[in-house]
């Protein structure tokens, strides 16, 4: 102020002030000491002086123009660029200076940073500002793409992917591979878990799933078999032993044989069916046929053998009889022979054909010898007669006159008697016997009584026939008397 603070007064009139202050005497900003006289003058003019020394002083500190930080909690990520702070002065220009430390904390990304602004004007006079920054990291790394969840077959299983991790704190967090299987109802059918788990150096994680859902549908693959086959009885079928494979694992062959006959015992066809199962049940099957036919003939084998005629001139054979082992190596035979039947014109050696038929109608023959024979004598009836002796005293008789009736099927070749003429010596009863030779030499004979009965047709004596005498025995005893003299 103009009066520097004192005062006057006039009885006259008022004061007005004056002094002669033009500056300070040192050089502090505008700051100094300066003795300033005060003069203080009436209306008319007169004036009065007083004289006072002042000392300006600057005490007041710098202010800061911006807007000071705040304390903050940040991400590592996150913290602020240092804001640049100026001041100003009221005795003149301010200067700032600028301060940060760092506390590191319990890892790479938390730390304390603590940021101070000095401002100092020309007199020493300082104001200060600080903020402190808190440090975190709480952010979980950020890992790459996951592969998505996928369902493969047991064979196309995927190779685990390789994942990366960027951190907004760690320029090398850590990832760490992990697989869990968890098995289905079958090794060939599971649930891989895979787990990639990144951590940054504060130990902030995160996590990524894939889910692979393995399954075994694929059936297994038998290799090819031999196509359908015909082979000749009595060969029997071999068939192909059967292979299979499995994208999955181990496969278990097993086989089923069905026969279906065919129009005889020979000829039929079989079918193997193969089937391959693997661990988990998915199945495949393949067949094999081979066919068996029956082209080969039977082996014939011819006996022979004699048969011989019966009474009525005649001999039945069968076909097994001249069969001396005919077989077939695929079943039965049936056999059948030219001639069954025989009679006296076959006396003798004769061929017969023995037909061998198998099941399936190949045959085949031989020839075997029958040989007939006639081994049946001669039926012989005979019949007693009474002769007379001739003028000579000779009687002869004939094989027809004592034959009564023989027969012989094949037929009698010859007839003869042991005793054919008689004379005197034989009157009476004489007996002869006749033989019966058939035409295949077989011989029969009986007995008959030629009874000579008189001489030149006088009877001389006389045969009595069929004498009996009872004698109370109940048996009747019967003789006859030869030739009686008259």
């Amino acid at each position: 102020t103009s009066n520097g603070g004192a005062t006057a007064s006039d009885a006259c009139s008022s004061v007005t002030w004056s002094n002669n202050f033009t500056a300070l005497s040192d050089l502090c900003g505008a700051t100094g000491t300066a003795s300033v006289i005060f003069t203080a003058t009436d209306a008319c003019g007169n004036s009065s002086t007083t004289t006072a020394s002042f000392t300006i002083v600057d005490t007041t500190n710098p202010t800061f123009i911006q807007e000071l930080p705040i304390n903050v909690t940040v991400q590592c990520s996150a913290v602020p660029v240092a804001a640049v702070l100026t001041a100003t002065d009221i005795c003149g220009n301010a200067t700032v200076a600028f301060v940060e430390s760092i506390a590191q904390g319990s890892c790479m990304g938390a730390y304390i940073i603590t940021r101070t602004w000095t401002a100092t004007d020309a007199c020493g006079n300082k104001s200060t500002a600080s903020q402190t920054i808190n440090v975190i990291d709480n952010t979980a790394p950020v890992l790459s793409q996951v592969p998505v969840d996928v369902t493969v077959e047991c064979n196309a299983v995927p190779v685990a992917a390789v994942l990366t991790a960027t951190d907004n704190c760690d320029e090398s967090p850590n990832v760490i591979y992990n697989e869990v299987r968890t098995n289905g109802n079958s090794e060939s059918n599971y649930i891989l878990t895979r787990t990639w788990t990144a951590t940054d150096a504060c130990g902030n994680t995160s996590t990524k799933v894939q889910v692979i859902t393995v399954k075994d549908t694929q059936n297994p693959v038998i290799a090819a078999l031999p196509s359908v086959s015909t082979i000749n009885c009595p060969a029997t079928p071999v068939f192909a032993q059967a292979t299979a494979s499995d994208i999955c694992g181990a496969v278990t062959l097993t086989f089923v044989d069905e026969k279906t006959n065919g129009a005889c015992v020979g000829s039929y066809s079989v079918t193997r069916t193969w089937t391959a199962k693997d661990v988990s049940g998915n199945i495949s099957t393949a067949t094999q046929t081979i066919n068996v036919e029956d082209i080969t003939k039977p082996i014939a084998v011819c006996k022979p053998i004699t048969v011989e005629l019966n009474a009525q001139g005649v001999a039945t054979i069968t076909a097994s009889m001249i069969d001396g082992g005919s077989n077939d190596a695929c079943g039965t035979v049936t056999l059948s022979a030219s001639k069954l039947t025989f009679n006296c014109s076959n006396v003798g050696v004769n061929s017969v054909t023995l037909t061998v038929t198998d099941s399936c109608g190949n045959i085949s023959t031989c020839e075997a010898i029958v040989t007939v024979v006639d081994k049946v004598a001669p039926t012989v009836f005979c019949r007693n007669i009474t002769v007379d002796l001739d003028q000579n005293n000779i009687a002869v008789i004939t094989p027809a006159m004592i034959d009564n009736g023989s027969f012989d099927a094949c037929g009698i070749a010859t007839y003869s008697l042991d005793k054919t003429t008689f004379g005197f010596e034989d009157l009476g009863e004489n007996t002869v016997v006749l033989t019966v030779t058939d035409v295949n030499g077989n011989v029969s004979t009986c007995t008959a009584i030629v009874t000579i009965g008189s001489v030149g047709g006088v009877a001389t004596c006389l045969t009595i026939f069929n004498i009996f005498t009872p004698n109370d025995d109940g048996i009747n005893d019967y003789f006859h008397i030869k030739c009686v003299e008259l």
